[in-house]
């Protein structure tokens, strides 16, 4: 599957897809496909490794 893997604080010009493996789904639990998502002023500041409060 695709994904965008963060590993460090960067900048928006430095994400990039990866392909990753698909998550083993443990009992109980749920495989949900994601189709859109947003992203919230405070996961940018999250992102670049800034801490707002």
């Amino acid at each position: 599957m695709k994904a965008v893997v963060l590993e460090k604080p960067c900048t928006a010009s430095e994400l990039a897809v990866q392909e990753v493996p698909m998550p083993k789904v443990k009992p109980g639990w749920v495989l949900v496909k994601i189709k859109a998502f947003g992203i919230n002023r405070s996961e940018i500041f999250t992102r670049q490794g800034i801490l707002r409060l």
